[in-house]
C-alpha cells in the first residue's frame, strides 16, 4: 500500500472486527475519526507558525519605527495655535491667478490662523480676493516672525527700503 492514510486505517482495522464486510463499512468512520483527532505533531507545527508570524510582525514594526525615525531626523514639527500669524506658500495648482508668472512672489501673508483642524490642517483668515478654500496643509505654512518682515517687497506700492534705525551722517 502506498497511500499513507490507508495504511493508518489498516492499523486501526484490528479494533473493528475480523469480518471483512463490516471492516469495509466502518472504514470511512474510522478514517474520519482519525483525521479529526488532534495530533501532537500538528500542534508543534501550528505553534511554530504562530511564533514565526509573531516574530515577523515584531520585526516589521521595529523596522518601520527605524525607517520613520531616520526619515523624520532633522524635521521639526510645526504646530500653530489659533491666533498665530503665518506665511502662506502659494502653489500654482491652488493659486493660478497669483502664480501666473515666475517673477511673482511665491508666498503671501501674514495671515491669521482661525482654527486648528488637526496637527496637519489649519484654517486661515484669507481675504476674498483669493477665491480658494481657507483650509491649508501645514506644509504650505511657515511661522511669521516680525523680524523677518524687514525684507523688501518690490510689489508694494510704497516699499520698505528705509531702515528706521539707520542714522545718516
Amino acid at each position: 500500500m502506498c497511500n499513507g492514510s490507508l495504511d493508518v486505517v489498516h492499523l486501526d482495522s484490528h479494533h473493528i472486527s475480523k469480518d471483512i464486510k463490516t471492516w469495509e463499512d466502518c472504514l470511512p468512520h474510522v478514517e474520519f475519526a482519525y483525521n479529526c483527532t488532534v495530533h501532537s505533531d500538528g500542534k508543534k507545527k501550528a505553534d511554530f507558525v504562530r511564533q514565526f508570524y509573531e516574530k515577523a510582525r515584531l520585526n516589521i514594526e521595529r523596522r518601520t519605527e527605524q525607517y520613520a525615525k531616520q526619515a523624520n531626523r532633522g524635521r521639526s514639527k510645526l504646530v500653530f495655535e489659533p491666533g498665530d500669524w503665518v506665511w502662506l506658500h502659494m502653489r500654482k495648482e491652488r493659486f493660478p491667478a497669483q502664480r501666473h508668472s515666475k517673477l511673482l512672489p511665491r508666498g503671501d501673508g501674514p495671515f491669521h490662523v482661525l482654527e486648528c483642524i488637526n496637527d496637519n490642517a489649519y484654517k486661515l483668515d484669507l481675504p476674498g480676493e483669493y477665491n480658494v478654500n481657507a483650509t491649508f496643509n501645514v506644509t504650505d505654512l511657515s511661522p511669521f516672525d516680525a523680524v523677518d518682515d524687514l525684507w523688501t517687497n518690490p510689489f508694494q506700492e510704497e516699499g520698505n527700503d528705509v531702515n528706521p534705525g539707520f542714522v545718516t551722517g
